[in-house]
């Protein structure tokens, strides 16, 4: 488990069942321990000292699957509730054991890697190598993966829509991630900055934002915004570099990797958050940044129009850097129309997006399936 959107979500979501009196056991790879000190009452099995993203976790496999499979046999009454890439191993552990109950959870749009051109190209060398070469094999399985699931669990109507059109098989539920809302709150006042939030690879589309955001310097050269990018990722001396090709490198704070403690204060003081990447099945860091009072220009696809209502709590965009230009201007050079778009965000918009109402409806999914 390590710092990102995914992980954040098993964790709340153990947490929220754990609270709620069910017994929640996460059995996962190598864990980031400023990942998971936030969350005390959740049960974790750290099985490997390998995260998914090197290859030495792979190379071992076999190992790791054996302890999965010792853990699961001491588990009376259980029900697998696989999460991205443990849904594979979900599925393995359910061929030799028919009879365990399963339940998938979808977060991306189709399975992970061998479904998104996106996330395979936003993996390493050797990785995404050995995934190309493996690929073939995994469209293979895949529709056995989907099928053998007892039931199935969509983080949005975008990645319920793509599972059915691909694989012809329907969510039995849709709960999404949803956002802490105790946590994220609106903040009293703004700087003059817009922030984005996510992993600085080729899939979250960082590259627009930086493009997008120099030429709005160049056509306002009196607006003195300054534009935070929140996050790492193998992308960042490249995009470093972009920045000072388009001579902004001034204006562009490579922030790193925010603490969840820090994060929801970036979000409230800035004036706008820009969530560029076309694939999201959901987009946390959209949601998370309109329970902050902060509008969000969007990448009008999948996902994110789920959750940026256009011209009410944020910008819906078409994916090129002109419009997303565009945008950015729209509302920085146009005062009243981003007050609008800040006042918009209501406290209806923020309650639809709370953790507790996504938690209460898996809670009750797992107690009918008991």
């Amino acid at each position: 488990m390590k710092p990102g959107g995914a992980s954040r979500v098993v964790l709340e979501q153990a947490s929220g069942l754990t609270r709620r009196g069910l017994d929640c056991v996460i059995i996962t790879t190598k864990a980031s321990q400023e990942v998971i000190k936030g969350y005390p009452l959740v049960k974790i099995k750290q099985l490997s000292k390998f995260i998914t993203g090197d290859i030495t976790f792979w190379l071992l496999f076999v190992g790791f699957y054996r302890k999965m499979k010792k853990e699961l046999g001491l588990m009376e009454n259980k029900i697998l509730y696989c999460h991205s890439l443990a849904i594979y191993w979900g599925w393995i552990y359910k061929v030799f054991n028919p009879g365990v109950a399963s339940v998938y959870y979808i977060h991306d749009l189709g399975l992970p890697f061998t479904d998104s051109d996106a996330e395979l190209s936003s993996l390493r060398l050797i990785p995404r190598k050995i995934a190309e070469i493996l690929r073939p094999v995994f469209r293979l399985i895949n529709s056995s993966v989907i099928k053998s699931a007892d039931y199935i669990v969509a983080n949005s109507q975008a990645s319920a829509n793509y599972l059915f059109s691909h694989y012809r098989r329907k969510a039995d539920v849709l709960v999404t991630p949803g956002v802490n809302t105790n946590t994220f709150t609106t903040g009293k006042s703004k700087r003059d900055q817009i922030i984005s939030v996510g992993r600085l690879d080729k899939i979250k589309n960082t590259d627009v934002a930086i493009k997008a955001f120099a030429i709005f310097t160049l056509r306002n050269p009196e607006n003195k915004t300054q534009l935070i990018l929140a996050g790492e990722g193998k992308e960042k001396e490249s995009l470093i570099g972009l920045a000072k090709n388009l001579s902004i490198r001034d204006r562009v704070t490579f922030a790193g990797q925010i603490s969840l403690k820090d994060i929801p204060r970036y979000y409230s003081q800035s004036k706008l958050c820009l969530a560029m990447c076309p694939v999201e099945a959901f987009g946390l860091s959209a949601a998370e940044s309109i329970c902050s009072g902060t509008p969000v220009i969007g990448i009008n696809q999948n996902g994110i129009k789920e959750i940026v209502k256009n011209n009410i709590d944020g910008v819906l965009a078409d994916n090129t850097v002109e419009n997303v230009a565009e945008a950015i201007e729209k509302c920085l050079s146009k005062t009243n129309f981003l007050n609008k778009l800040t006042r918009n965000i209501s406290q209806k918009i923020r309650m639809e997006l709370d953790t507790e109402i996504q938690l209460k409806k898996l809670y009750s999914f797992f107690l009918a399936i008991k």
